[in-house]
Parts: C-alpha cells; sequence; structure tokens
C-alpha cells in the first residue's frame, strides 16, 4: 500500500477489497452499530458490532465469558477458519481496529482492516445497500493466544518494570483523571501517554509507517520493550495493537478489560498526575 509498514497484513485497501469482491471465502464485518449498518453498508457485508462485546472482568471466568460472546458473534457472521476477513467502519477507527485485533487473539491468520473504511469505499466509487446480507453461519474455531492480550494481572506483574511499556491511549483529559465513568479516574502507576488518534491522519487513513515509528520513539516506545496498551475498554488500544504489530514490534498485548476494569476494580494501584511521561531512559 505504500506506507511503508514491514507488516501490512492488517491492511488493506479498497483496490485490494474490489479484486476479491468475487471470491466466497471473503467475509466483510461492518464494525458499526446495527442502526449504523442497516443506514447503508457495503454490500455483501455482514454486521458484529464489536462495541456491545466488551468486558470489564479479566478474571478467568470473565475471559471465558467474553469469549463465548465474541465467537459466536463471529460465527453468526459468517467467518470460518478459511475465510478472508475484512474489517471496516466509517474511516480507520477503532470498531474495525478491534475486529482484527480479536481475530489475531483467536489464531485467525487473513483478517485486516479497510484503510479508510466506509469513506475510502464511497470516494473510489463504491455502492451501499441497506438490505442486510443473509449469510450461512460459519464454523470458525478459536485458538487463543493468550500472549495476545492482557489481564489486570499481566499489568499487576509488569509494573515498574524497564522491559515493559503499559501505553495509556486513552484523550489526555483521562489520562490526567480529570474525566472518567468508573469509581475511580487517573493512570495505571508508570504509564506513557500516546493518544489512538495520533495513528491517523486527517482523512481517517493510517499514517505512514516512518511517521509513527518516530513518534512512538519519541515516548520511548521501541520494539526491544513489551508494549501493553489500554484505554477505557480495550478498542482504542486494539488499534494501537494493530499499528505496533504492522510496524513490526514483537512483544505486544492489548489490555482487554483496560480501565473499565482498572478504575472500578478495588485494590487495583491508581495514579494521578499533573502532566503525562514518557518511558523510563527516554530524553
Amino acid at each position: 500500500m505504500g506506507k511503508g509498514y514491514p507488516n501490512e497484513r492488517f491492511l488493506v485497501d479498497v483496490e485490494w477489497l474490489q479484486a476479491r469482491l468475487d471470491d466466497p471465502r471473503l467475509r466483510i464485518i461492518d464494525g458499526r452499530t446495527p442502526q449504523e449498518y442497516a443506514s447503508g453498508h457495503i454490500p455483501g457485508a455482514t454486521n458484529v458490532s464489536f462495541a456491545m462485546l466488551g468486558t470489564r472482568d479479566t478474571d478467568p471466568a470473565g475471559v471465558d465469558d467474553f469469549n463465548a460472546r465474541q465467537v459466536a458473534a463471529l460465527r453468526a457472521a459468517g467467518i470460518s477458519d478459511d475465510s478472508i476477513v475484512v474489517t471496516y467502519e466509517d474511516f480507520s477507527g477503532t470498531n474495525a481496529a478491534r475486529g482484527a485485533w480479536v481475530l489475531d487473539y483467536y489464531g485467525h491468520d487473513d483478517v485486516q482492516m479497510l484503510d479508510g473504511g466506509l469513506k475510502a469505499w464511497v470516494a473510489a466509487g463504491g455502492t451501499l445497500t441497506a438490505e442486510p446480507t443473509a449469510i450461512a453461519p460459519g464454523d470458525f474455531v478459536p485458538r487463543p493466544h493468550p500472549d495476545r492480550l492482557a489481564t489486570y494481572r499481566d499489568i499487576l506483574d509488569r509494573l515498574d518494570r524497564d522491559d515493559v511499556v503499559i501505553l495509556d491511549t486513552r484523550r489526555i483529559t483521562e489520562h490526567l483523571g480529570t474525566e472518567f465513568n468508573t469509581a475511580r479516574g487517573g493512570t495505571i502507576p508508570g504509564a506513557v501517554h500516546l493518544q489512538w488518534s495520533n495513528n491517523i491522519d486527517g482523512t481517517g487513513t493510517l499514517r505512514a509507517a516512518d511517521e509513527l515509528r518516530a513518534l512512538l520513539a519519541q515516548h520511548g516506545i521501541t520494539p526491544d520493550k513489551e508494549i501493553v496498551p489500554f484505554c477505557g475498554g480495550g478498542y482504542r488500544s486494539s488499534h494501537t495493537y494493530i499499528v505496533l504489530k504492522m510496524l513490526g514490534f514483537p512483544n505486544v498485548r492489548n489490555y482487554l478489560g483496560s480501565w473499565g476494569e482498572w478504575g472500578n476494580r478495588p485494590g487495583l494501584p491508581i495514579e494521578a498526575r499533573d502532566e503525562p511521561r514518557r518511558a523510563k531512559g527516554d530524553d
């Protein structure tokens, strides 16, 4: 796609998608709300409202419950093990990225998000339909990779480690604790702040790899460290997870419960700040 990512398997453009519309293995997943899907979507797309499939409990039972609900929704959307999956929303946003992350976590090797989303599809002359797509359920079998998901226990084990960056991808007001809808505001102790929206440009597509690599390095976010992004519910952090993996970062975990869990779970440490910080050793 010409953006310089060493690993572009999570990203496709409209031209790539249009060339594969007749492939029977193709499953296009609209990650928006059911109402948005009904107002107009890419022909052949099915709807998985990823925003409705979260959890604030990353104890084993909570993750198991999340997996059961998420896998059922993916199968209902027609996804099987051999499917070519493309997720999208209005632009290169967090719900499309959430779909790409969750399928990567489940070990599906052929999932990508549509760069620019519905906006790019329409700009290229693509049509929309309000008719729902009828499709047979898929038989996707998840093969979870625990090293791609972080729980609150994983975070606790990584506090104060110089080889780990806990990355807060929320708005600065959330990071500083002046905006929150949980029992407590603030951030995870030691967390570095870099808002997820820095990943995209003014057109709603992903920025070039060199720009993002330089921005990350300025914040001490480098490939030699394990990076654990989080946000409010694991969606914005999914976006950063996808970007980091495309940039070649080998060790990235998305904190599924994110601040929705951390800020509501008694006993977990929090930090209130007057200004954001960068990773240790970053000048």
